[in-house]
This record gives structure tokens, C-alpha cells and sequence, in this order.
């Protein structure tokens, strides 16, 4: 059918278009507002390495990537989902809090998202950090007392290259020296190079972290903007039902029209034909 066909019968239906759009999209609203809300809140960790230790390297940074996906699995299991109930005193199964949680990882990063929804925004919060601190407890931890070890070598380690660089100064500060001191100068040397290159090795040790350890970036914080439900989709999707329906009904009604229209055309029609049928007189 032409275009003009299609524009004459929405433009004879405009009004029941316009009509029906504004009362779908009004009562969308209404609806929309009587629903009950649901908020989120998201809690950040980093998996891995600091981004500002020195020693961080590809390797490292490839093994955080796939421990990430660990650590997101790791959120909504049965222990970490009922150690967080047990924590926040929760009236709740591990399989009602799990519908709440979920995760997110940007591609190929070492962030991890919590995010978790609730009609409450506290509880929402409060829950995507409970399950947060769980993560964190659960990751291998830096024991203590290595820590020292590694820093009471350090301090020895400091001690016995600043007395080896004090000799050679010495040495190097004499005018003329012995074949013995000559000798005593190039084994210091070596110890001295050979302690700094072991100090180096103790430096990076003890800067080097660990590729599954958990840092939170950011806690999670009660939001004041629902997620759920979306106003604006509620009233779009009942505009577009509407519209539809409306113009579906144009076109139904135009057919009916033109339906009448043409059965009027022929009844006048076969009416016209009987009137000028020629009159047979009487047979003689």
C-alpha cells in the first residue's frame, strides 16, 4: 500500500494513539512507584602484588589474573556465604544470601567486584564488606616472624659491608701498599661484592609480595539510588506496548471502516440494477 495510505490512517487515529500512550505511560509510573525498591552496594579488592611494589613483574601480574577468577568463585560458597550470616546475626539461608551476591571482574584485571542487593541499602553494605574481610581472611597470610628473620639478616648484612667498605677505604686511602695488601684489598672486593649482590637478592625477597594476597580498595557504602526496579524501562516498555496496540487498532478500525464502506457501494449497487431492469408487461 502506498504511504499516504499509512499516514491518513494513523492520522485519523492520532487521538487514540496519543490517548493511549499518555495513559499507559501514566499508570506505568503509578506502578512503578508502589513497587518495592532494591539497592546496591559494591565492595573493590586488588588480587595480588601492590601496583606500586618495584618487583612487580608479568608473571605475577598473570598469576593475580587467574587467582582472581578463584576468589570470585570462592565469593558464593556455602562456608563464605555462611560465615557472613553468622557475622552479620542474618535471618537467612546460604542459598537466600546467595541470590543476593554476585561478581564482577574487569577483562584481564586483578580487581574484584562484590556486589550484592538488598531493599535494604545498610544491609546491602554491609554484607558486600562482611563477605569481603571473609576473602581476606582466607587469604595466605605474611607469617610474622619471617618477616624478622629476613630483617635480622638484613641489619647483619649491613653490618658486615659497611665494615668490608671501611677496610677497603683504608686500603685505598694508602699511598703505597704491601703485595699483602694488595692481596687483602682484592679479597675484600670480592666480599664486598659478593655481600651487596646477597643484600640485593634479601631487598627483593622482602619486597616481593605474594600474587594471591587480597587488599580491599574500596568498602562498600549504603547507595540512595535504587537499581531496581527502572522507572524509565517500566514506562518505556508500557509506551511502546500501548503504541502498538494503538496503531494495531487504527488499522483494525480502518479495515472495518472500509469493509462498511464497500458493502454499502454494493448494496447500492444491487439496488440500482433491480430499479432499471426493464418491466414485463402482461402475456397477451
Amino acid at each position: 500500500m502506498p504511504l499516504r495510505f499509512h499516514l491518513d490512517v494513523l492520522r485519523s487515529s492520532i487521538w487514540l494513539i496519543v490517548l493511549s500512550v499518555a495513559v499507559a505511560a501514566s499508570v506505568a509510573v503509578v506502578v512503578s512507584m508502589q513497587l518495592p525498591r532494591t539497592y546496591e552496594s559494591r565492595a573493590t579488592l586488588y588480587v595480588g602484588q601492590t601496583l606500586g611494589d618495584p618487583q612487580l613483574d608479568y608473571s605475577g601480574l598473570l598469576a593475580s589474573q587467574i587467582l582472581t577468577q578463584t576468589y570470585a568463585e570462592l565469593v558464593t560458597t556455602r562456608p563464605v556465604l555462611l560465615a557472613v550470616i553468622a557475622d552479620l546475626d542474618l535471618e537467612m539461608t546460604a542459598t537466600d544470601l546467595k541470590k543476593k551476591v554476585s561478581t564482577e571482574i574487569p577483562l584481564e584485571g586483578t580487581l574484584l567486584e562484590i556486589a550484592v542487593r538488598d531493599r535494604d541499602p545498610e544491609l546491602a553494605a554491609s554484607i558486600a564488606n562482611a563477605i569481603a574481610q571473609q576473602l581476606v581472611a582466607q587469604a595466605p597470610q605474611e607469617d610474622p616472624s619471617v618477616a624478622e628473620d629476613l630483617q635480622r639478616r638484613l641489619d647483619n648484612l649491613d653490618a658486615t659491608i659497611n665494615r668490608l667498605e671501611a677496610e677497603v677505604s683504608a686500603l685505598l686511602a694508602r699511598p703505597t701498599r704491601t703485595a699483602a695488601q694488595e692481596e687483602r684489598l682484592a679479597v675484600v672486593e670480592e666480599q664486598l661484592a659478593t655481600f651487596s649482590a646477597t643484600r640485593s637478592t634479601l631487598i627483593e625477597d622482602m619486597s616481593h609480595g605474594s600474587p594471591n594476597a587480597l587488599t580491599v580498595v574500596e568498602d562498600a557504602i549504603a547507595s540512595d539510588d535504587p537499581v531496581a526496579p527502572s522507572r524509565s524501562m517500566i514506562v518505556g516498555l508500557a509506551a511502546a506496548a500501548s503504541l502498538a496496540g494503538s496503531v494495531l487498532l487504527a488499522y483494525i478500525r480502518n479495515a472495518r471502516s472500509r469493509a462498511v464502506d464497500d458493502s454499502a457501494v454494493e448494496h447500492r449497487a444491487r439496488g440500482g440494477s433491480v430499479r432499471s431492469a426493464p418491466v414485463e408487461g402482461p402475456p397477451a
